[in-house]
């Protein structure tokens, strides 16, 4: 398994454990709300849809100042997520 490989497994899984964390708020909270007795109105199509939540951009490079200041991006083998 080269470097990729194993830097997008380790992805996946931030995105996964990430993912799960959000889905466990999201249940809580619903099941506080049918606790209280106020519920809410479902839209179909759009209430039952899963999202992933956006925690960041995978980026393919860095940004380099050249001795001037001028900055430029320059490409990386591995992929950054900051």
């Amino acid at each position: 398994m080269n470097e990729l490989e194993s830097g997008l497994r380790i992805l996946a899984r931030i995105i996964a454990r990430a993912y799960l964390e959000e889905l466990s708020k999201h249940q809580n909270s619903l099941a506080i709300r049918e606790k209280k007795g106020g519920g809410y109105m479902p839209i179909k199509g759009l209430t039952q849809v899963r999202r992933l939540p956006r925690l960041g951009k995978i980026k393919m490079g860095i940004k380099v100042k050249t001795t001037l200041g001028v900055e430029y991006p320059q490409r990386l083998i591995i992929l950054s997520f900051p």
